[in-house]
């Protein structure tokens, strides 16, 4: 798990800035994991959505910007939902690039049958190691 200073220093806003975003995201529904202390600890997917509302804010008042974001990931109830959103994200973005690239046509074109079919395996592989 990612603490405050950490993506802080990866944004480049204050913690204060931090603070501010997570507030209104928690107002819209999100869920973040919290210690004992009742301080915020982020996953990876969460400090890309993080860095995403940043970009977002910049034009649009920060609910806007929330709401947005929701759309596109939705709103989980916990924190198994919040992976599945952000997991079902990754994987559809990788299988785009996938698709739209070179690499699919030039794999089933250049290898026999049973080499691109291992290739395609263990490029699925990977994109379902990445999503967790």
């Amino acid at each position: 798990m990612i603490r405050y200073n950490e993506i802080t220093e990866r944004l480049g806003v204050t913690e204060r800035t931090l603070r501010r975003w997570c507030s209104v995201l928690e107002e819209q529904g999100w869920v973040f994991e919290k210690d004992e202390s009742n301080r915020r600890f982020f996953s990876e997917q969460e400090t890309l959505m993080i860095a995403e509302m940043k970009e977002l804010a910049t034009n649009r008042k920060l609910v806007d910007a929330a709401k947005e974001l929701f759309e596109k990931f939705g709103v989980p109830k916990d924190r198994e939902g919040i992976n599945t959103a952000f997991n079902n994200e990754l994987i559809l973005t990788e299988l785009d690039t996938l698709f739209r690239g070179d690499w699919l046509k030039v794999t089933l074109y250049c290898n026999p049958a049973p080499l691109a079919i291992k290739l395609l395996q263990d490029k699925w592989d990977d994109i379902k190691s990445k999503s967790g």
